[in-house]
């Protein structure tokens, strides 16, 4: 996550604002549990802060994206750089200005933020200590603890009488030892300045010094000069008068009437609220953001401004704010970065028209940016704006309005880069854009013709389009939501035409630095893959075109064929930190053969993707060593589990690589190609052996069953599909669920999730694995996922495509094989359904209806569709539909009363919910999060009870079992347990009739319970 100033999820669900339909996400107060969305085309994208448009830096930082624009700086790897908030749009009654749209200087005798002053010699806004004002600090006067000499921050300061005035520097020195720093005002200086120590980096104090002024406008500036020890962050240059301290900034106003929708099916943010100026005059405003699906290349903001109480002069302000062209800090980024230069700013007021134009630090890519500004759907001339901060650009148009009347200004922003793989610096780019900045102007006007209604008509059919292909919920609007929204994000982040591999958070943000990994080729494709095989193509083409980048990879390191990087960027050369982290390769090659497993593409096949699948067969057979038994080991290998490194023979690796091979040589025989008869040997040589004793295969040779942090072996059955009998999936599933750190990514349940479904595993687990895939990393209100519990990677399209996937192959047991269809559904009984459409396979769509007592398959479209289902084989025509059965795992027979009923808890972590006690799993359990929490199981109906048996995960907390017929009267049931080392206890008394058995933590320990069963003796 870009800022860690989230806090953990709530278990609440957001607001609707369209009931009984699933597709309207909306909050009426931004100020608690709120996490701005973002809108994207898979092009470029922007996050809608809660003010409607524009930039904000809080609860996060809202950046604005843009496919393969990458930039690099000294000492850091090629990054996705953030380009100008381009959505702003503000108002101005002439008392203030609301919008986001942020001045280029302050006033005299007021506090001026020094992160939004000019910042140069290395200094760079930052967000990562807490107490500051405005959007941040400026940081970098002292990194590692040395200091930067040149480092300054510099702010302008108008209406400054002549004279002498007090320069206010507010600071923090957390070494808790004095600093210094030096001041300039207007050039003159430099003066050093004393920081006495704080007592931390989120303690703030000021220091004071009086200093000769001009009339007019000063620049007053704060630098790490020579001699200085620089080790501080300042928050606030100000000037005022002498032995007066700067006021704080004059309110905006205030707000009131609020509500941000964000419209799934649409594409479309409106934020709506009344503005009340400071001078009283109160305006109804309504944005709409939109990024349109239709055309990659506009982006539309637009604002309906409604007078309540006023009439007069009004001004509207048409804004590239530069403030968003910082990186953030990040867990692969040491401190915020700027790696965009803007150049070329000009404004046409008589067109109302404004440009600017975008270079990459050191990468050279550029990008155009432009907007015109209609109002009321004409033209009305503009001046520009230049009370902006640096790197911005502005355009102002003045109205007189009336009391009553609504007025619509809608800016309609074109942008372009040389590296758009739509035309197609980058081996992905055939054909650059000679000058990014003038296409964007024509993007701009002719969005600027079609006018709000047409591009937003034909933004809305683009997305229907999408939405043929839809995962819903019937009974559970909720859960629709959060689908649709996760499938929402996953589309805004990639479109047709656009070859640029997706990042672990879309284009979302800029974590993970835009870097692509195998969270593209695992986790996000196949989401695609169903629905949307046109999309991910995209992915498969970005793989295809870097091939040769892979080649060149495995030769520097030895090998034949193509050794594919961990993280890769624009050219294909590695720029990641896990260079053993191979398995990335078999992860590129079964993307590019499940494709053509779904669409049964030979001429695909024959000229993209068997390249790719041959070239890494080769690496695998030139990678691995001989065990001087006869077979093969893979060493010095990193898993997926990136708590170990450097191992030898990776399960997953190593069934990654037999998989590939043997693939390659099915595809080599399709594509009329000899196989190399080395891959067979290679894959017979490799192992994954099987621990005797346990049934477990071994993460790795010596492995000892330490925790690790992502799914890792229990992704051989599923996505690699490595042959394994049922036994052997459910023992890895035992094995190494408990033993996943519960703090990891957020991914590795849903993949819990499909094997459990696949083996049928007695009782309801698939429901626990469902609700900790998702329920500890959803954010309110607009669905969004965390990488981690933590925070981290926001929003996480990673864990999106996992959970996609539970439902498109875990619920339906789906698997689209080259030759048929497979489905194999089942449903635990706290899902009351699962409906998808629009799915794809060999040129038919088709649609997937789950029910508890059967499953329909309809085919929807193309000539026929060739399924498989419980050994038998059917073939659909036309419109046909055939039912097949739906498997119920809870109905395995039991004597537990308990197993998969009703149960509710008082308090339970996120990722501990309390049908963990209940669902039949050795593997899961109920967390409560303080002492004294109560699980209560309703049994349906008053039963015969007459022994419970507890299992805790650990030592058995103190615990007492009541019992009750209608759940309002309790009675105690046989004596309670005290604390005690052993994990199993057990409670007996003479039977009685009870629907409702709860138990009850006693003592001072929460208590964390695998099992509560119920038996009748």
């Amino acid at each position: 996550m870009s800022t860690g100033l989230l806090g953990p999820p709530e278990a609440t669900a957001a607001g609707h604002d369209d009931a009984g339909g699933g597709w309207v996400l909306s909050t009426g107060d931004p100020s608690k549990d709120y996490a701005p969305a973002f809108l994207g085309n898979g092009y470029f994208s922007t996050r809608v802060p809660a003010q409607g448009a524009g930039f904000s830096a809080a609860p996060l930082l809202t950046e604005s994206q843009l496919a393969g624009f990458y930039g690099q700086g000294p000492g850091i790897s090629p990054q996705r750089v953030n380009i100008p908030a381009w959505s702003t749009l503000g108002v101005s009654d002439g008392s203030a200005v609301y919008g986001n749209v942020a001045s280029g200087g302050c006033g005299f005798g007021v506090v001026c933020q020094a992160e939004s002053g000019t910042l140069s010699g290395g200094a760079f806004a930052d967000t990562s200590h807490k107490g500051y004002g405005g959007a941040g600090f400026v940081a970098g006067y002292g990194p590692g603890g040395k200091p930067a000499a040149g480092a300054t921050a510099t702010v302008k300061v108008s209406g400054v009488p002549a004279g002498t005035a007090r320069l206010t520097v507010r600071y923090s020195a957390g070494s808790n030892t004095a600093q210094t720093l030096s001041a300039q005002v207007d050039g003159v200086g430099p003066v050093r300045v004393t920081l006495p120590g704080t007592s931390s980096w989120d303690t703030w104090a000021t220091a004071t010094l009086d200093v000769p002024v001009t009339a007019g406008v000063n620049t007053a500036a704060v630098t790490c000069a020579a001699g200085d020890s620089c080790l501080a962050n300042v928050d606030e240059i100000s000037l005022s008068a002498p032995g007066t301290a700067p006021a704080e900034e004059t309110p905006a106003g205030t707000t009131s009437g609020y509500r941000q929708s964000l419209d799934l099916r649409r594409g479309i943010m409106t934020t709506s609220l009344t503005w009340t100026s400071p001078a009283g005059r109160a305006t109804r405003l309504v944005y709409r953001v939109l990024t349109d699906r239709a055309d990659a290349h506009l982006g539309v903001t637009q604002l309906d401004m409604t007078p309540l109480n006023w009439s007069g002069p009004l001004s509207v302000i048409d804004m590239f704010d530069g403030r968003a062209d910082t990186l953030p800090a990040n867990h692969r980024l040491a401190k915020p970065v700027n790696l965009t230069q803007v150049t070329a700013g000009r404004v046409d007021g008589r067109s109302a028209a404004m440009s600017e134009s975008l270079t990459a630090q050191q990468t050279g890519m550029r990008a155009g940016l432009a907007s015109v500004l209609r109002v009321d759907g004409g033209r009305t001339a503009t001046s520009a704006y230049t009370d902006v901060p640096a790197d911005s650009l502005a355009q102002r148009a003045d109205l007189r309005v009336r009391a009553g009347k609504t007025y619509q200004a809608t800016k309609f922003v074109g942008i372009a880069s040389s590296n758009d793989t739509a035309q197609g610096s980058a081996p992905l780019v055939q054909h650059p854009l000679p000058d990014p900045q003038t296409a964007a102007q024509g993007y701009a006007a002719r969005g600027a013709q079609r006018g709000w209604r047409r591009v937003e008509g034909e933004h809305t059919r683009a997305w229907a389009d999408l939405w043929k292909s839809d995962i819903s919920v019937p009974g559970d609007q909720d859960l629709t939501e959060q689908l649709r929204a996760s499938a929402f994000y996953l589309l805004s982040s990639v479109r047709d035409g656009v070859t640029w591999g997706p990042s672990p958070g879309g284009l979302s943000s800029a974590d993970y630095n835009g870097h692509v990994f195998w969270d593209a080729d695992t986790w996000t494709n196949p989401a695609l893959l169903a629905g949307h095989p046109d999309l991910a193509r995209n992915l498969l083409d970005y793989r295809y075109t870097l091939l040769d980048a892979a080649r060149a990879n495995a030769a520097a390191h030895g090998y034949q064929g193509a050794q594919y990087p961990w993280e890769s960027a624009d050219t294909g050369t590695d720029v990641g930190i896990h260079p053993r982290e191979i398995h990335i390769g078999s992860d590129v090659a079964l993307a590019q053969w499940q494709y053509y497993q779904a669409t049964g593409d030979l001429t695909w096949l024959r000229t993209r993707g068997w390249p790719v699948i041959k070239s890494v067969a080769q690496f695998w057979a030139s990678r691995v060593t001989p065990d001087g038994q006869g077979g093969y080991d893979l060493n010095g290998v990193q898993s997926p589990d990136e708590n170990h490194d450097n191992v030898n023979n990776s399960a997953y690796t190593n069934a990654g690589a037999i998989t590939v091979l043997r693939t390659a040589a099915t595809a080599a025989t399709l594509v009329g190609e000899q196989a190399d008869p080395r891959w067979a040997q290679v894959a017979g040589g490799l192992s994954v052996p099987v621990d005797p004793a346990t049934g477990v295969h071994p993460e790795f040779d010596g492995y000892r069953g330490d925790t690790i942090n992502q799914a890792d072996t229990v992704m051989l059955p599923y996505p690699i599909g490595y042959p394994m009998t049922g036994q052997q999936a459910q023992a890895d599933l035992d094995y190494y669920t408990p033993r996943t750190d519960i703090n990891g990514p957020s991914m590795t349940d849903s993949i819990n999730l499909i094997d459990s479904a696949a083996l049928g595993t007695p009782g309801c687990v698939t429901d626990t694995f469902l609700k900790r895939s998702m329920d500890p990393y959803m954010y309110a209100p607009f669905d969004q996922f965390a990488e981690t519990r933590a925070g981290g990677a926001f929003t996480f399209t990673t864990g999106i495509g996992g959970v996609l996937q539970a439902f498109q192959y875990g619920f339906t047991g789906l698997r689209l094989g080259a030759d048929a269809v497979t489905v194999d559904p089942m449903l635990p009984p706290q899902l009351p359904s699962v409906d998808i459409t629009g799915l794809h396979w060999h040129g038919a769509t088709f649609d997937l209806s789950v029910r508890h007592d059967g499953t329909r398959v309809t085919l929807r479209g193309g000539k026929t569709l060739s399924l498989t289902a419980a050994g038998r084989k059917i073939t659909l025509r036309g419109h046909q539909s055939a039912t097949v059965r739906t498997r119920r795992p809870d109905l395995t027979p039991t004597q537990d009363l308990a197993r998969c009923e009703t149960v509710t808890a008082t308090t339970a972590d996120l990722s501990f919910p309390a049908v963990a006690a209940v669902d039949g799993s050795p593997s899961t359990s109920w967390k409560a999060t303080a002492p004294g929490a109560a699980l209560t199981v309703d049994l349906g109906k008053a039963t015969r009870v007459g022994r419970t048996v507890v299992q805790a995960s650990g030592a058995t907390t103190a615990y007492r079992i009541d019992v009750s017929r209608d759940g309002a009267a309790w009675s105690p049931f046989g004596a309670p347990v005290t604390a005690a080392s052993p994990a199993a206890s057990t409670v007996t008394a003479t039977p009685v009739n009870a629907r409702y058995v709860r138990y009850t933590a006693q003592g001072p320990a929460a208590p964390q319970v695998v099992s509560l069963e119920v038996y009748t003796g």
